[in-house]
Parts: structure tokens; sequence; C-alpha cells
């Protein structure tokens, strides 16, 4: 019993400490700018508001790994929707969570990661090229559930494509349905740098 007991914290510790050396450079920090394409599920149209479509997205985070395949991420972000004729709908705020990774014990070029955190976003609807202002929320909360690889590249930089579900419970007025939870999804790639 005692053997296979040290047989699994070896092990463990084996695994816990090659996820740490893959997963990031000398520093538990590292930064990671997002880019991909938002894609509306429920909540941004309404019957007698514009049609909300798809358009893109920009983060830029922070993450801090206190232990191997753990890291606490924080960050500046902007969610833009194209709601036809000359309007556009954009989110911009913070984002806080936590992100877990697989740790590999061999090196492995492909590493599945999920995150979750919280939202704190401010929306604005208002006509394309800065014009008049159709719409605005108050700060609106929200949370979101994503998942994705890592591939790693030349150290210090990996990619790492994802999927993330956002909901948020903004305020946009009559012209957007009023209050209630609006959803999205959204489908990025980002590029890491962990020195």
């Amino acid at each position: 019993m005692r053997k296979r007991v040290a047989t699994a914290a070896l092990g463990l510790a084996l695994l816990c400490g090659a996820g740490r050396a893959s997963a990031q450079g000398i520093l538990p920090f590292a930064l990671e700018a997002r880019g991909g394409l938002t894609l509306p599920t429920s909540g941004l149209s309404s019957a007698s508001g514009p049609d909300v479509g798809s358009a893109v997205s920009f983060n830029v985070n922070a993450t801090y790994s206190p232990l191997p395949g753990i890291s606490l991420y924080g960050g500046l972000g902007r969610d833009a929707f194209d709601c036809g004729d000359g309007c556009d709908l954009r989110g911009t705020g913070v984002d806080a969570g936590l992100r877990l990774s697989v740790p590999t014990l061999i090196p492995f070029p492909l590493r599945p990661w999920v995150k979750t955190g919280l939202l704190a976003h401010h929306l604005r609807g208002e006509r394309s090229g800065g014009g008049a202002r159709l719409s605005e929320s108050d700060l609106a909360l929200g949370w979101e559930l994503g998942g994705g690889v890592t591939l790693n590249l030349l150290p210090p930089l990996t990619l790492t494509p994802g999927l993330r579900y956002r909901r948020l419970l903004p305020d946009l007025g009559p012209e957007f349905g009023g209050a209630r939870p609006a959803s999205y999804l959204v489908l990025d790639m980002a590029l890491r740098l962990a020195p």
C-alpha cells in the first residue's frame, strides 16, 4: 500500500513539475492578446429593435500562475456586434477569472485548457462611424466559460485558440429590448507570451 501511495505521489509530482515547465517560462506571469469573432446567441436583438449580428472581439489579459496548471487572469476587452443599417453595438470592460491547464508529463505540442470568470462591461449602441448614440447601458455584470488548446511555438510564445460563452444582463433601453439577459459566443485566437 505504501509503495502505491509513494509511486502515485512521485508520479503526480513529476506530472505537475513537467506541466509547469511546459506551460510557462521561468516567471509565473504571462501576457495574452486575443482577437476573434463574436456570435450572438440570445438577448441582443428584439422584435422591435435592430437585428444584431456577428462582428469582432479584442482582449488583452495578464495571467499569474501560483501553481502548475492554475492561472488567475484579468484584463480589458471589447466585443463588437453589427446591428445593421449603420448601427454598431459595442461592449467594453474588464474580465477576471481562473484558467486551468492540463499538465503533461512529456513535451506535447497541444495542451487543453478551460477558464471561467466574471465580466463587468458597459454596452453602447450607436450609428456607425461614431455618430448619434442609440442606446447605452449601465455597467452590466456577467460571467464567461470557455476552453481551447495551447499550441507551443518557439519559447516563450504559444498560440491559444479557444471558444468562450459569455452572458451579461445589460439594460440597453427599448431600442434593444430593455433589461434582459444577453449571451454570445466568442471564437478567437491568442498569442501568449510567457517569459
